[in-house]
């Protein structure tokens, strides 16, 4: 079944092969961070690319959340998490709101799914239009530091059902990584089912990221102690 998406026809093992992955913890110290950077509780907070709402629910116990991802698939997923959150299915490089929002999240690398460097300027110019004077912007990087030929591997099991999965990341000469899956799904009664996926990602550099930012007329710094050994990016649109 190569070929098949993880963001689409497979999206339902997404939370399955992330299930380690500390969200809520990690929301806990956005939502610390927000309001360190005067965003208050309650206050209008977007996150593009927001998969299955893994961060929305968390945080929608401090602030008017709403999320935006380009898949369908996934956005359903969030809805059946987060029922009372509004989703749009949208491409956060074409951004538009009707209100002015507090706070833009764009988490677990989603930035990486951007093709070229004319789209992530687009989109971080996007996101300050959206802002708020004094406005704030977290932005999750996945970088060149990333290590040509890194493996990860985890598994998952519930009553009837058993997943086994693997990933690998080789570097492109374009500046860009291929982030492969593969899995194995069992099914009591149902047999074996093998997956494999290929992700495209664009490893912006530091300074591009940058470049796109102050481009875009966000005061800026990078916090390499953030959320993760990735850091996190934190933009404030000018009051």
């Amino acid at each position: 079944m190569a070929g098949e998406s993880l963001y689409t026809s497979h999206a339902r093992l997404y939370d399955r092969i992330y299930a380690r992955k500390q969200y809520r913890r990690e929301s806990a110290g956005l939502h610390r961070l927000l309001v360190r950077e005067g965003v208050p509780e309650g206050s209008a907070v977007l996150e593009v690319g927001c998969g299955t709402g893994r961060y929305l629910q968390p945080l929608s116990e401090h602030f008017a959340v709403r999320g935006l991802d380009l898949s369908p698939e996934m956005v359903a997923l969030a809805g059946q998490r987060v029922p009372d959150v509004p989703l749009e299915v949208g491409d956060l490089a074409e951004l538009t709101v009707t209100e002015p929002l507090d706070a833009i999240l764009c988490l677990h690398g989603a930035v990486a799914y951007l093709p070229d460097l004319p789209t992530l300027e687009q989109a971080t110019a996007r996101f300050h239009a959206a802002l708020r004077p004094g406005g704030c912007l977290l932005l999750h990087p996945v970088g060149p530091e990333l290590v040509a030929g890194t493996l990860w591997m985890n598994g998952f099991r519930e009553e009837g059902a058993a997943l086994a999965w693997m990933a690998h990341m080789e570097r492109t000469d374009d500046g860009h990584a291929e982030l492969e899956f593969q899995w194995l799904l069992g099914r009591g009664g149902e047999g074996i089912e093998h997956g494999r996926d290929v992700h495209r990602l664009r490893l912006f550099t530091r300074a591009e990221i940058a470049g796109a930012l102050a481009g875009a007329g966000f005061e800026l710094r990078f916090d390499p102690d953030e959320l993760d050994d990735r850091g996190l990016w934190i933009a404030r649109r000018r009051a």
